[in-house]
């Protein structure tokens, strides 16, 4: 029986913002189903830079990032891809007021499920459930 591929690999990842400003030079990585990582670094030393490529909010200026196996490029232009990564993945922010963006909480609740594309009913009562 052959192994499950990691969670995420990084291979040489790249990532400068405007291009300009990198971030991260040359990260090779693997995390496995099970594995648990801890990111220690003073401010700025791309931190929260590597975790937005993890979960698909930046894409790698170079290099490849697979997740569950699949090239986090190939991904980007899919929708129905991008649901399907967003059901195993996800990010909470440290500070609250990056996290929250609505005008309401249950707006905030609902960003999610919406993003899923589930009907509104259902988004109406996963948000009430959730509260």
């Amino acid at each position: 029986m052959s192994e499950a591929p990691p969670v995420f690999e990084l291979r040489d990842v790249r990532f400068a913002y405007q291009g300009r400003q990198v971030a991260l030079d040359g990260i090779t990585l693997t995390i496995r189903a099970g594995e648990r990582v801890v990111l220690l670094g003073a401010n700025g030393s791309g931190k929260s830079t590597l975790l937005k490529l993890l979960d698909g909010l930046l894409p790698p200026t170079s290099g490849v990032l697979r997740v569950f196996g699949e090239d986090i490029a190939a991904i980007g232009g899919d929708t129905a891809a991008t649901h399907h990564f967003h059901r195993r993945v996800g990010l909470v922010f440290q500070d609250p007021d990056v996290q929250l963006f609505s005008p309401t909480v249950g707006d905030d609740v609902a960003f999610g499920p919406l993003q899923l594309g589930l009907p509104l009913p259902e988004v109406r009562a996963r948000v009430e459930t959730a509260l």
